[in-house]
């Protein structure tokens, strides 16, 4: 690339990086601020505006007795993101602005089998919403629990955008960096608990997604620590004839039992109690491999924080435990994980 267009693209992604963090600004302070000829800011600034990245909002103040300066502000709405998250439970999928902004929503039952053919409908509802969403659509963003390349580049293809993949855990966890309980946080963990069960480790923006540690026996955690495996403890207790008000349901579920242990259920309590040491053991396995302070529940599961914390605080006693707390963002994490990422991958200043 030569000099010129390098310096080019360079003062363009500085400007338009003021404007998006210092707005509303005039041009005569981002040529103050970036120390840029004022030929140059408004060259730039009349691109940018041509492109509906930027918009003028009114007048400033003016320092003297001459004319105001036009104030100069992002427009979040120049370009829209789709983030879709595929889970047990159902399918989401979300139009959103570049500032994280959530302007269309849907909701489908999750397909039998995930292909190509059984996703792309809910991209085209989405875009159906708005006749103005189409051109202004920049990336989409697919949450999985597996990798699946072909899916993206088929979507990719169509809907001729970028899309990229990336697995739950590490979405959830962008999305707490960015908008929920980990904003302002260089480092932590977050532990996403529910029908499937894994890990992500933050650190200064870069993330990495693994299992949840090892049992004693050594037997992962993450098999132990799921909805299943929930489940099939209070099978257990149930078939050894123990009193509970779960004996009146044919099929349970993993809420059931948070709930039931919420209603003082004692069988209940003595699972959850169960969970809770295996949750507290990998707790520690996190703490003493990496010596985090800060760990956030995720997934399905962070509907029982209120039972599931304490439970973990009892069970252990023989070391201090990290800061362990609740999902700022409740089960929108890895949907608003999904913009985060295609926030840092796409790029606005080519």
């Amino acid at each position: 690339m030569r000099a010129p267009e390098l310096m080019r693209q360079q003062n363009r992604a500085s400007i338009l990086a003021t404007i998006q963090e210092h707005g509303p600004i005039s041009r005569v302070e981002l040529a103050q601020m970036l120390d840029l000829n004022p030929a140059t800011v408004t060259r730039i600034t009349r691109t940018l505006l041509e492109e509906g990245l930027i918009h003028e909002i009114g007048e400033g103040t003016s320092q003297n007795a001459g004319r105001k300066p036009v104030l100069l502000e992002f427009n979040h709405r120049s370009r829209l993101l789709i983030g879709v998250v595929i889970l047990p439970g159902g399918v989401t999928g979300v139009v959103a602005d570049l500032a994280g902004t959530i302007l269309t929503r849907r909701t489908i039952l999750p397909p039998a089998h995930l292909t190509f053919e059984s996703i792309l409908p809910l991209f085209e509802d989405l875009l159906e919403a708005d006749p103005n969403y189409q051109p202004r659509l920049t990336a989409a963003c697919i949450g999985m629990w597996a990798q699946d390349d072909a899916l993206a580049e088929a979507l990719s293809s169509t809907l001729c955008i970028p899309v990229f993949t990336a697995e739950i855990a590490r979405l959830a966890a962008l999305g707490e960096a960015a908008w929920g309980a980990a904003q302002g946080q260089q480092e932590f963990a977050l532990f996403y608990l529910g029908s499937h069960s894994s890990a992500c480790l933050y650190f200064d923006g870069q993330t990495r997604a693994g299992g949840l540690g090892l049992s004693p026996e050594g037997e992962s955690l993450s098999s132990r620590l799921c909805d299943a495996s929930l489940i099939s403890l209070t099978q257990q207790a149930l078939a050894e004839g123990e009193a509970s008000a779960l004996r009146n349901h044919t099929r349970l579920s993993a809420n059931m039992v948070f709930e039931a242990a919420r209603q003082h259920d004692v069988l209940a309590q003595q699972v959850v109690n169960q969970i809770a040491d295996d949750l507290a053991w990998s707790v520690a396995w996190w703490v003493d491999a990496l010596g985090l302070e800060y760990i956030i529940l995720g997934g399905s599961w962070h509907h029982a924080a209120d039972v599931l914390i304490p439970a973990v605080y009892r069970q252990v006693r023989s070391f201090k435990l990290p800061a362990l707390i609740p999902t700022g963002v409740g089960d929108d994490a890895p949907i608003l994980g999904t913009i985060r990422l295609m926030l840092d991958q796409i790029n606005l200043t080519v």
